[in-house]
């Protein structure tokens, strides 16, 4: 995780005007009832601050007691949303952005090859991968099908950045999916959602924006963490599919099923521990960095950092982080092994769904 060089001054004077009257108007009422189901009886599941950039705030995370469903209340707003997702995905965290993304490749590979067994024998022609990020899923799913031409949808910079790396054929950028899915009606054999329902603020909107662009018999590929796996008891508020204040909604996996047969889909296949995605304690390695040695020049700390804060800074990410990735790569891979055998559930799920005639 490469450190940064000390931010312009716009930068600073950006922050300084953000915070300079507090933060709570980035957050919204706290709501009484669940999203999902509207049932009132909720309990707090965790609650966390932002681990990565070290932005201040404090998040809370709820579950309902009757449907499962986990959401973040108080929600953030939408300039609180504007404020924490600025500076991470582009700008000054577009280099590191860029740089996590392109691990996924184990991943990748498998949600193309879920999709192509129930493409057909001639597999997609056109896939559209909505949250694409950076591209990468593209870039990797290309090896398993050749043939399928690939699209992205974000509204960060990085889909650019894929579109002229020829990873994507075309990149939407200007519009949210809901907004462009009548237009898209018809356009795509296979549309993803890979670590994207998560982030939205009403994912049943998405899924109906979903099943106005497809016709009947293409497919619709969901992964996102599992809100049901154990080692969110492990972890607690460093468990990274919690990932504050960025996850605002956790729909169970029988939720979805649900809501996707509601929306006109057959679900055809469900991956859940072999989704699983290790990286729980390599990312505990990376909190404790954050928490211990934050990037001084980050522009929403204080501007004057003591010389020993830029010393640990220096000395932790050069010295001591390279020495915990090895141990947490090896720790993450035995964690894998024991949710194959012993878990039904992963830190993720993977659904593969057909677009069926005649439905909603």
């Amino acid at each position: 995780m490469t450190q940064t060089s000390e931010p312009a001054i716009s930068d600073r004077e950006f922050y300084t005007a953000q915070l300079a009257g507090g933060i709570d108007r980035f957050f919204g009422e706290r709501r009484p009832d669940c999203p999902w189901c509207g049932s009132r009886r909720l309990k707090v599941e965790v609650r966390s601050r932002e681990l990565f950039q070290r932005k201040p705030g404090k998040f809370t995370l709820e579950r309902c007691l009757t449907c499962g469903h986990v959401f973040q209340n108080p929600r953030l707003t939408g300039e609180g949303l504007n404020f924490y997702y600025r500076d991470f995905y582009d700008g000054r965290g577009a280099a590191q952005a860029d740089e996590m993304s392109s691990y996924g490749s184990p991943a990748n590979i498998a949600r193309a090859e879920l999709v192509k067994r129930h493409a057909g024998p001639d597999g997609p022609r056109s896939w559209l991968d909505i949250g694409t990020g950076w591209g990468y899923f593209a870039k990797h799913a290309a090896d398993v099908l050749p043939d399928t031409v690939f699209d992205g949808l974000d509204q960060g910079s990085g889909v650019d950045r894929a579109l002229e790396r020829g990873w994507l054929a075309h990149a939407y950028r200007e519009n949210s999916f809901p907004e462009l899915a009548e237009e898209l009606r018809g356009r795509y054999d296979v549309i993803s959602m890979h670590h994207y329902l998560e982030h939205t603020t009403d994912p049943r909107a998405e899924l109906a924006a979903a099943a106005k662009a497809l016709e009947p018999g293409a497919l619709l590929e969901i992964e996102m963490p599992d809100i049901e796996c154990a080692l969110r008891h492990v972890f607690r508020s460093w468990w990274i599919p919690y990932f504050q204040p960025q996850h605002l909604n956790f729909p169970t996996v029988g939720n979805l099923l649900a809501a996707l047969v509601e929306h006109g889909f057959r679900p055809l296949e469900v991956q859940q521990a072999e989704a699983h995605q290790p990286a729980e304690l390599l990312m505990v390695a990376v909190f404790l960095m954050t928490t211990l040695a934050p990037d001084p020049s980050h522009p929403w700390l204080p501007a004057e950092s003591p010389q020993w804060r830029r010393k640990v800074n220096e000395l932790g990410w050069a010295k001591v982080f390279p020495k915990l990735i090895n141990p947490a790569i090896k720790a993450d891979a035995l964690i894998c092994r024991g949710v194959h055998k012993l878990l039904d559930h992963g830190n993720a799920y993977r659904i593969v769904a057909v677009r069926e005639e005649g439905k909603k």
